[in-house]
């Protein structure tokens, strides 16, 4: 019997404008193997089209908030994502838009979430929820591994397959949210103030996620089904629980 081939992730990281450092949370890179896969941290190279010819699925990492200033922190208004941090959203941009091209599965976690729906079309508004005063912590100031805020899962969505709940407690540690859907893409979690906590393209092939599962996972196992799912869907080239 044959062994099935490892699918090879690549996996986007941070780039410290200050520094000049890449920085990639080890938990993503854990997360990936636990699930099977082989991981590949991606840097920003100027070539990137090399990246896509070695690459079985992209994961599209969060983090970046260190791109702020404390000035910016607190205001009502924040920069969008290019403004943050310019090299790192140009080439997450390039690796979206090629990886889809190339039919291959694509998951975007927090901030990668943010950057699919912005990429395909949609809309990533610049209100800090800081001031959004609506009693659902979306910064959340408790453990990275502890829940912040239930969020609603669609049935019949891909989320809903994998995670089997209809509702379930998630981590929180984001200031913008997606405030509008690309075409050809549909909600699949949605917390108590209507903030938008999931998205999925109609075809399966791409989900992104506002939560962070890689520091959820330890404590509700339910939560590794997204990547044994995301690398059994990069395996085989097809749709997410298809």
């Amino acid at each position: 019997m044959l062994r099935q081939k490892k699918p090879r992730i690549g996996i986007t990281g941070n780039f410290d404008q200050g520094s000049s450092k890449y920085c990639v949370d080890q938990r993503y890179v854990e997360a990936v193997q636990d699930a099977g896969g082989i991981p590949i941290i991606l840097p920003i190279y100027a070539n990137a089209s090399r990246f896509i010819r070695s690459i079985d699925g992209l994961l599209v990492t969060g983090g970046g908030s260190g791109s702020l200033t404390g000035k910016q922190r607190k205001s009502k208004i924040l920069p969008n994502l290019e403004e943050q941090n310019s090299r790192r959203y140009h080439f997450e941009r390039y690796m979206i838009i090629a990886s889809r091209k190339a039919k291959l599965p694509i998951l975007g976690i927090c901030r990668g979430h943010q950057m699919i729906a912005e990429v395909f079309g949609g809309t990533v508004g610049r209100d800090n929820l800081d001031f959004a005063g609506t009693g659902v912590e979306h910064r959340q100031k408790r453990e990275e591994e502890a829940p912040a805020h239930r969020i609603h899962v669609m049935k019949g969505s891909k989320l809903s397959g994998m995670l089997k709940r209809k509702d379930t407690s998630v981590n929180s540690l984001h200031r913008q949210a997606v405030t509008s859907l690309p075409k050809g893409f549909r909600m699949s979690a949605v917390a108590d103030d209507g903030v938008i906590e999931g998205i999925e393209s109609c075809d399966g092939m791409v989900i992104g996620i506002q939560f962070h599962p890689e520091m959820l996972m330890e404590k509700d196992h339910v939560f590794k089904r997204i990547f044994s799912c995301f690398v059994d869907c990069c395996r085989q080239k097809r749709g997410w629980l298809s």
